[in-house]
């Protein structure tokens, strides 16, 4: 898969090819904070979504920026198997011993995205601080 910030909300065109491990139970695309330099320049893009409130696979809610961007998927050789497709995801912070995403010979990285579902923002039930 491809990933990239929108041209048109001031990304610079840089595609990040990555290999994303298909969780069935989440609602989210995650981007770790440690991973948002290989999109490129993400400084002026005005695809920021504000925040929003993510409950985790043990039912902890985490606080997360939302942005937008752009998905590709592509066949074996990376021939684009469709066209850009715009996506929701949602940056989180990097937990401990996480190094960024894993470059592999072929030169795509592997990232693991952990399950988690976004919820109503802001809730009245969620109380932060």
């Amino acid at each position: 898969m491809l990933l990239r910030l929108i041209p048109q909300r001031g990304g610079d065109g840089t595609v990040h090819g990555i290999i994303a491990m298909n969780d069935t139970g989440s609602d989210a695309l995650t981007i770790f904070d440690m991973d948002l330099p290989h999109l490129g320049n993400f400084q002026g893009y005005t695809g920021w979504n504000g925040q929003t409130a993510v409950r985790n696979a043990n039912g902890t809610i985490d606080v997360c920026w939302a942005i937008f961007v752009q998905v590709q998927l592509v066949r074996d050789d990376d021939s684009p198997w469709s066209e850009w497709i715009d996506e929701d995801a949602i940056v989180q912070q990097a937990g401990p011993g996480y190094r960024g995403s894993q470059v592999l010979e072929s030169g795509m990285s592997c990232i693991s995205v952990p399950h988690q579902a976004i919820i109503p923002w802001p809730s009245a039930s969620l109380k932060v601080g």
